[in-house]
């Protein structure tokens, strides 16, 4: 688990770090701007309201027009740096726009499908039917279906960097270290489920699910990734609900271009990277 996010930060801090450092030069523009118009203040004070020679306001007045050429300067560097940053947006958008769609939109689909397989399991559980026991748990469902995303690398990928990593690590901090072996209920359901037996209306889309998680490449840190998530008591069921539900809430209340921008925000850099330490 440590190693998987020690990999995982190990990509993404880098470039979050890049982004960040390209968007500080303007407040270091900024502060030199600040500081020349205080200077052409204390200078046009000392001429106007102090009793000094003639010589000196002339020398006062030669560095006020110095200080103004300097910051028209930089205004003028301060405007073409913004003018290549919103090239620089729009070259990144457009490079990634296809891609996050896509992504986006498979991410939105199997979430609703989510959602609806997570109800009828609910009711199923709450039920007297006795096959329910071959079914997962709500929370086994919920933390397979974690699993299953948390694994999926060709998704991920085409994801933005700052939704990636909301998605991935949001209780990265609270896992368990103690396994009690009460899990491995919930992967025999997962291992041997029959697909004759069908209890829930959406069958085909849980089995397909199941698959997913069996036939993943690495089944064994798998595995270890579901134990250790289904054991970390600190973690409610409906936590995992939720944060799923939040995803999708984002993904829906947000254009697929402001969720590429995010990666370009540097006051949500900071919560990003805060998730990875």
């Amino acid at each position: 688990m440590k190693d998987k996010i020690s990999v995982y930060s190990a990509e993404i801090k880098p470039k979050l770090k890049k982004i960040k450092k390209y968007l500080s030069i303007n407040l270091f523009y900024y502060f030199l701007i600040f500081g020349g118009l205080i200077l052409i203040f204390i200078l046009l004070s000392e001429i106007f309201y102090t009793n000094i020679g003639t010589d000196d306001k002339v020398i006062f007045t030669n560095l006020i027009i110095v200080t103004t050429s300097f910051i028209a300067l930089i205004v003028n560097l301060v405007i073409r740096n913004k003018d290549n940053k919103n090239r620089e947006k729009e070259n990144y958008i457009n490079l990634r726009f296809n891609e996050v769609n896509s992504a986006i939109n498979e991410l939105m689909l199997y979430l609703q499908i989510t959602f609806t397989v997570y109800n009828q399991i609910c009711n199923l559980n709450n039920s007297n039917n006795l096959n329910k026991c071959y079914y997962l748990s709500p929370r086994g469902f919920l933390v397979m279906q974690f699993t299953n995303l948390t694994s999926n690398f060709t998704l991920l990928n085409k994801l933005p960097i700052t939704l990636r990593v909301e998605l991935e690590y949001e209780f990265n901090k609270r896992t368990t270290n103690k396994l009690t072996r009460s899990y491995e209920n919930e992967l025999h359901n997962i291992k041997n489920f029959d697909s004759d037996i069908n209890l829930i209306r959406n069958n085909i889309a849980y089995k397909r699910f199941i698959d997913e998680f069996k036939n993943n490449s690495d089944y064994e840190q798998n595995n270890y990734f579901f134990s250790v998530y289904y054991e970390s008591n600190d973690i409610k069921t409906e936590e995992f609900y939720e944060h799923f539900k939040r995803i999708f809430d984002k993904l829906c209340s947000n254009s697929t271009r402001d969720l590429i921008l995010k990666d370009m925000e540097d006051e949500y850099d900071e919560e990003i990277l805060n998730k990875l330490d």
